[in-house]
């Protein structure tokens, strides 16, 4: 289920559905519930803090954004996913310097 999710969000990202994003946020205490103890499962956790980071980020709640970078930064970096726990750090850096460029 993570995994059909992650993908909706991926798809409602690109074409700034956002409405349809909240609507699958709002299963997440349902999504949570499901153990996570495969690599790939991990990974598809990961992912999905990483999409809601950008979600966050492009519905102009930087801060929420963060949070979300920083859980699946965290969680990237249990996997040894080095480059994608780079990713959302920068992500993080991008957040912060157009912040402080836009007072």
């Amino acid at each position: 289920m993570l995994h059909a999710v992650n993908e909706l969000i991926t798809i409602y990202l690109q074409t700034h559905n956002f409405s349809e994003i909240k609507e699958l946020l709002e299963l997440e205490d349902k999504l949570l519930t499901v153990p996570c103890v495969t690599p790939f499962k991990k990974a598809e956790l990961a992912l999905y803090y990483k999409l809601k980071g950008e979600y966050f980020f492009l519905t102009e709640r930087e801060e929420e954004g963060v949070v979300c970078y920083l859980e699946a930064a965290t969680r990237y970096s249990k996997l040894d996913f080095v480059n994608k726990e780079s990713e959302c750090l920068q992500q993080i850096t991008n957040i912060h310097t157009n912040k402080n460029a836009n007072p």
